[in-house]
């Protein structure tokens, strides 16, 4: 026995056991060779370890379709000496057979000892043969997927321990790593009738751009893999089930399964989403009350995040306005990415001192020097036209005083409008001022002689004075009459009446 040998001469021995060497054919072998000591006399005897494994039937070209399992069993010859055994450790695939294999193997063997004695002469023989369905078969599973008339080449390796049992611990001689070649050809599948399957697909809610991927879960009733697809790849793109965003818009995403062999192909379900732009700030910068320069009056805004692009439209137009008027100036973020508006309004007025006039250049104007000497027509409270409106009236808002007043002349001399903020009224005065009368708005809750209060007034064509707000508008297109608007706030709803008093200054 080994345990005879002095330490260094029984490393030796151990070292010699655990030579091996490998034959890669249908038929593979390992062997082990050495000297053990049987018997008193301690003489040295050959040992032999041998062993063989082969297919069972002895052929490494194997049929199978796909989705099938197939097996075969294994025959093994193990030469040995006494005492010793044989463990089946693990098997695994590799090649092209890893391909197409979706299980691996049963246990092939286990443990395998000498006769009952614990003794054998060097060089017996167990043999050990693997019959299909009981434990020790080599399986593996063609892949549904697999294509009908491939063949994919491959080995099956093996490993098995020896163990010598005759000492009074065990102990691990060597590894057996077999490797028998195997070809697999895939042969075309029973005729069958596809079935149908149908695609799940969850409906996708709106994402915004910033936060840029997100995952998909459809599911085949097939179990198979649902394919995903970007309709529009500018907006998003999918690649597996992740979903990169890439602008804002509208993406349209179609889910699809092309079947097999025993699937028919889904009808494909489409899901369409918005990507949205991140919120962002814009505000706009400059002053809302501008004199008219004959300029054109802009703004700029700042935005957070800051410096990101702005566009502007005045009144829904592009064009910046130089014209005294009220416009709704906007401002829109027109960046990829990040969206946001802000709108103001802009007053722009006119304040440059219109033209005067005066009550005597106006008599020259509309009567004859001997109507003028005689004074009867001519002075303030006369009413020459028979309408019930004096001089001084059709003066102050540039009337012909030998003309009665039209309809459209009358319509012209007060509006009146309401709203939520407050009571207004709006008439036209000459574009050339008066140098020598007052204008008075009154305002009252009942058209009664008494009650009446002043709001507003203006002196030749001086600044509006009183307790109302005054706005005067852009001249009409003859440049000839001017809008003048007057607001009292802070009365929503309450009934007023309102009129025009004309004074002459002295």
């Amino acid at each position: 026995m080994i345990a005879n040998f002095s330490k260094p001469i029984r490393a030796a021995l151990l070292a010699a056991l655990c030579l091996s060497a490998t034959l890669r054919a249908e038929t593979t072998s390992r062997t082990l060779s050495g000297l053990r000591n049987f018997g008193p006399a301690n003489a040295p005897t050959a040992r032999v370890n041998t062993l063989t494994v082969t297919l069972d039937p002895a052929t490494n070209v194997l049929h199978g379709k796909p989705g099938q399992t197939i097996g075969w069993g294994f025959n093994m010859a193990w030469a040995s000496n006494a005492g010793d055994s044989i463990t089946f450790l693990s098997s695994k695939l590799t090649g092209d057979l890893s391909n197409i294999s979706t299980t691996g193997y049963k246990d092939i063997i286990g443990q395998v000892r000498g006769n009952t004695a614990g003794k054998v002469t060097a060089g017996s023989t167990w043999q050990t043969a693997f019959v299909a369905g009981v434990s020790g078969i080599g399986s593996l599973t063609i892949s549904p997927d697999a294509l009908p008339g491939r063949t994919h080449e491959g080995q099956v390796r093996l490993t098995f321990r020896v163990t010598d049992h005759l000492g009074v611990e065990p102990s691990v001689l060597k590894n057996f790593v077999v490797g028998i070649n195997v070809t697999v050809v895939v042969d075309e599948p029973d005729p069958v009738e596809p079935a149908d399957q149908s695609i799940t697909f969850a409906a996708i809610p709106n994402h915004s751009l910033a936060e840029g991927t997100f995952t998909l879960s459809p599911t085949a009733s097939s179990g198979r893999t649902v394919r995903l697809l970007s309709l529009q790849p500018n907006v998003c793109t999918v690649e597996g089930n992740t979903v990169t965003m890439h602008s804002a818009g509208e993406c349209t995403i179609i889910a699809e399964q092309n079947g097999n062999y025993a699937f028919r192909a889904a009808p494909p379900v489409t899901r369409t989403f918005e990507v949205v732009k991140v919120p962002a700030t814009v505000t706009i910068v400059g002053s809302l009350d501008r004199n008219y320069t004959g300029a054109d009056q802009t703004f700029t805004a700042t935005t957070v995040p800051p410096a990101l692009p702005v566009t502007f439209l005045y009144d829904g137009d592009t064009i910046p306005p130089r014209d005294p008027g009220i416009y709704l100036v906007q401002a829109f973020i027109n960046a990829p990415a990040y969206t946001g508006t802000d709108a103001a309004t802009l007053i722009i007025t006119d304040v440059t001192p219109p033209p005067l006039s005066t009550y005597s250049g106006w008599l020259q104007t509309h009567f004859t020097p001997a109507q003028i000497l005689a004074g009867v027509v001519t002075g303030p409270n006369a009413s020459p036209s028979g309408d019930e409106f004096n001089n001084l009236f059709k003066y102050a808002l540039d009337f012909d005083p030998l003309t009665p007043l039209t309809p459209g002349d009358r319509e012209s001399l007060l509006r009146m409008a309401g709203s939520a903020a407050g009571n207004s009224i709006v008439f036209d005065l000459p574009a050339t001022a008066t140098a020598d009368i007052t204008i008075a708005v009154e305002a009252s809750s009942s058209l009664g002689s008494t009650g009446w209060q002043e709001i507003a007034r203006r002196t030749g064509g001086g600044p509006w004075t009183g307790t109302a707000d005054v706005f005067t508008g852009t001249p009409n297109a003859t440049g000839t009459r001017i809008p003048i608007l007057v607001t009292e706030t802070g009365l929503p709803g309450a009934r007023r009446f309102y009129r025009l008093r004309f004074l002459q200054v002295p």
